[in-house]
């Protein structure tokens, strides 16, 4: 049984490393696609296809304020959740609390945490419609 741990550890370790070098070597050739891609103009290109009001909008996305307010909104959602708990369940924070006072708390911090997500990535997208206003 050794030996077959040994051989499956050598092989997934020979893939990460052919993967890794894989990585590296084709990194140019992705570079060089991108930026044809990038130089490629829609009106010219595709003269049959009717234009829509998507097509004229930017292609793409500002990721990094998404997770900023996905991730803010979810640690106000479980901040808010703990108090919450804090203040109606006296309880919870010993150690012989019942199943129903578990369930609850549960509750309360999966609804909260889904709530807050959820104002995040909408205050996320008001704020992307508000740039994309301000930059046409």
């Amino acid at each position: 049984m050794d030996d077959f741990f040994v051989s499956v550890t050598f092989i997934v370790l020979f893939y990460m490393i052919y993967k890794l070098f894989e990585l590296f070597v084709c990194r140019k050739e992705r570079m060089l696609l991108i930026e044809k891609i990038a130089e490629v103009n829609f009106e010219n290109q595709l003269p049959g296809i009717p234009r829509f009001s998507w097509m004229k909008k930017r292609f793409y996305t500002n990721g990094v304020l998404r997770a900023g307010c996905l991730l803010s909104g979810v640690g106000i959602g479980l901040l808010s959740a703990y108090f919450i708990v804090l203040c109606s369940l006296p309880d919870y924070l010993s150690q012989d609390y019942s199943y129903g006072v578990r369930l609850f708390g549960d509750i309360v911090f999966f609804a909260s945490t889904l709530l807050g997500g959820g104002a995040g990535l909408i205050i996320a997208y008001w704020v992307e419609q508000k740039h994309d206003k301000k930059s046409e």
